[in-house]
């Protein structure tokens, strides 16, 4: 008599990668110390303004701007959605699947590794 949750049993997974003909290119923003809103999460939330002076890439939060630099990655990054499916192979058995769509590439980085600077206010 086995049981039905037998640890032994052998299960199966399949694991597809797709990938699409036109990869996006995405691009990884590194900061030094951390954000902090009132908000519960930080998700869709509108924190600065990237902008580019003179291939410098200068990144403005609130009254406080700071300076960067972009560098390329040692080994790029894929970024992948997941997703899951169960397949049957015709007897009582079922597969586990799981599939990777490729959504895009991340080849450089956007470093911010000084501290903020702070923007005066101009006196009227």
């Amino acid at each position: 008599n086995t049981s039905e949750a037998d640890p032994l049993r052998v299960r199966r997974m399949t694991i597809h990668i797709v990938r699409p003909p036109e990869l996006n290119e995405w691009v990884i923003i590194e900061l030094q110390g951390r954000l902090e809103s009132n908000s519960y999460t930080l998700d869709g939330l509108d924190f600065g303004t990237l902008t580019f002076q003179k291939g410098a890439p200068n990144l403005r939060i609130a009254n406080h701007i700071l300076v960067g630099k972009v560098v390329d990655l040692k080994k790029p990054f894929a970024v992948m959605k997941k997703t899951a499916a169960q397949e049957t192979d015709g007897m009582e058995a079922s597969n586990e699947s799981t599939q990777y769509q490729v959504q895009g590439v991340i080849r450089k980085k956007i470093l911010f590794s000084t501290r903020a600077k702070l923007i005066p206010k101009r006196v009227t």
